[in-house]
């Protein structure tokens, strides 16, 4: 815990946490940045930041790892980059995710295989003066069971299925101000309780997938 300052991890530097009964933890706070080099666990991992979570290994391997963990991150100015440096992701290999950004900034979440929003926390919400999101999968299914939320006053959201990837869309995503696209190599799924909403004006909603594109009864997509 880093009360007022920050926690920066030089590239390469690993904290691991592995008991193999899937229940180790690693938890960091911050009150400002978060500098990510490699975190491995086999049960948590909390991030909580004042300021930005962002990848500072070279190169694009995992920063976070263990195909068991579920992700909280927490964030003011950002997830996955700094400000002010270049677009970057945070790279992950982890079973399920749930996160927030309050302030400012974006979000750029990369995972390697399969990924879960999860239905338990916040989902994934961003406020603030901007907050455009990107969560990929490079090989592997996109599941939406927590709510997507981008309430910040811009901002757009990308979900990305990769190799043969389906997205699932089991609860609700919505863009008070930005759109909204899915794009899978697989198919993509809307269930009754997978409504998408955008609020902003002349804003889109775009579905595109390699296989079926299929949409429950009930299941509402609404655009202005």
């Amino acid at each position: 815990t880093a009360t007022t300052g920050a926690i920066t991890m030089t590239s390469g530097v690993q904290t691991v946490a592995v008991t193999g009964a899937d229940d180790a933890t690693v938890d960091y706070t911050a009150g400002s940045n978060i500098g990510v080099s490699i975190i491995e666990s086999d049960g948590a991992v909390t991030l909580v930041s004042g300021g930005a979570i962002y990848d500072n290994l070279t190169g694009e391997a995992n920063n976070l790892r263990g195909g068991t963990i579920v992700a909280v991150l927490t964030a003011e100015t950002g997830i996955g980059h700094l400000a002010s440096a270049s677009q970057d992701d945070l790279d992950v290999e982890i079973a399920e995710l749930t996160l927030s950004n309050s302030t400012s900034g974006n979000v750029y979440i990369e995972e390697s295989d399969n990924l879960l929003i999860s239905s338990v926390g916040v989902g994934v919400t961003t406020s603030g003066s901007d907050g455009s999101v990107s969560i990929q999968t490079i090989s592997g299914n996109l599941t939406v069971s927590g709510s997507i939320t981008l309430s910040a006053d811009a901002g757009d959201l990308v979900l990305s299925a990769g190799t043969a990837g389906n997205i699932a869309v089991n609860n609700t995503i919505s863009s008070s101000k930005g759109s909204l696209a899915l794009v899978a190599a697989g198919g993509i799924t809307q269930t009754a309780a997978g409504d998408l909403t955008t609020l902003g004006t002349a804003e889109n909603i775009i579905l595109s997938g390699s296989g079926d594109i299929s949409m429950a009864n009930g299941a509402v997509s609404s655009s202005n």
